[in-house]
């Protein structure tokens, strides 16, 4: 049982700052603007057609794969796109089921019949066609994948660093000459965002990670540690429940046994062992007992708040008061506790309910 009662304690830890985190992604999500974060500040979103009379004179299809029938792979598909205001035969050596997997394609200038590579150059062009800002061009690199910015893309890219105020980034696909994305500050953001949200921490690009599985894994023992704890809490009397209100007398007495209790403030105990006054006696509302609190719950309400770290859980132990020598010993107490401690009437008073309780000793002053 102690093994479950730690799970369950750094389990619940676990499982709320995740709660927390979806509560802070979740807001942020419902409340951003998805334009300014898409990271297109300065992306020129205009696509340029092709012109129906200009169509008719380009170089047939068929003619350009005569041409580069030996340097070319099989073809599984054409398209006509346009690039830096040129037409161009897109031949797609393979179908992904998705863009951002590897794809195998060539480009061919449908005015001049010519293989075009996306070298540095051409990307570069095609990055500052599609940019609209103020920044100039600061870095060129051809990369593979992975991409931070870019984390589901499988295909190695050409990054464009411009100098402007939100350091905006272009990614050009080094086969077909598609711009990727723009990427800037904000968009990453956002992205730290999603990354938290859907725990992707090793930047996947899909919530489907070894995270995500294993806090489902970490919620569901939580789930069932609890359920094998409040058993264990049922079976040995710690928690009852009660229809029956019963008038109940709590008594509290001071180390020394003599001086009365006064609650002097919220959180103090004024112990005054020098005037022989009466015992203060504390009665318990319908309602407590209904509810059947604690001794340590039952002392709060009435600002007599005993140290605890750990809420009642009977796992810090501090908690420490002497009741009859007869009062039931508990698991928490055996594990917390000392057998001559036991022996004494020393007792956790979160394992014991208020109405199970006459008379209870004070061992250390009150918070």
């Amino acid at each position: 049982m102690p093994i479950i009662k730690q799970f369950h304690k750094w389990a619940s830890l676990l499982v709320g700052i995740q709660m927390v985190i979806w509560l802070i992604t979740g807001l942020f999500f419902n409340l951003m603007d998805f334009n300014f974060f898409s990271g297109n500040t300065y992306r020129d979103l205009s696509r340029p057609a092709i012109n129906p009379a200009e169509q008719q004179k380009l170089i047939p299809i068929e003619q350009a794969l005569n041409t580069h029938q030996e340097a070319l792979e099989p073809v599984s598909q054409v398209k006509l796109i346009t690039m830096l205001e040129q037409p161009y035969y897109l031949l797609a050596h393979n179908l992904p089921a998705h863009h951002y997997w590897p794809v195998n394609a060539t480009l061919i200038n449908a005015n001049t019949g010519k293989i075009q590579h996306i070298d540095e150059n051409f990307a570069q062009q095609i990055a500052v066609k599609s940019y609209i800002g103020t920044g100039k061009v600061s870095r060129i690199e051809k990369l593979p994948p992975p991409f931070s910015d870019v984390p589901k893309e499988r295909n190695n890219l050409w990054r464009i660093d411009f100098t402007d105020d939100v350091a905006t980034s272009v990614y050009i696909n080094e086969h077909t000459g598609r711009i990727v994305a723009h990427v800037n500050d904000w968009r990453r953001f956002r992205d730290i965002m999603f990354m938290l949200h859907f725990m992707d921490y090793q930047r996947e690009g899909s919530f489907n990670n070894v995270f995500a599985i294993v806090f489902g894994f970490i919620a569901l023992t939580l789930s069932v540690s609890g359920m094998i704890w409040l058993v264990q809490l049922i079976a040995s009397g710690q928690l009852r429940f009660s229809l029956n209100a019963l008038r109940h007398k709590l008594t509290l007495k001071n180390n020394n046994e003599k001086a009365p209790l006064t609650p002097e403030s919220p959180h103090q105990i004024t112990i005054n062992n020098h005037h022989g006054e009466r015992l203060k006696r504390v009665e318990l509302t319908e309602h407590q007992q209904l509810l059947e609190l604690n001794l340590l719950d039952g002392l709060a309400q009435h600002n007599l708040s005993l140290t605890s770290d750990c809420g009642g859980g009977g796992s810090c132990g501090l908690c420490r008061v002497k009741l009859t020598k007869s009062s039931p010993v508990h698991p928490a107490e055996r594990e917390k506790l000392s057998k001559k401690q036991l022996e004494q009437g020393v007792r956790l008073a979160c394992q014991h309910a208020c109405t199970g309780v006459s008379e209870v000793q004070l061992l250390r002053p009150l918070t």
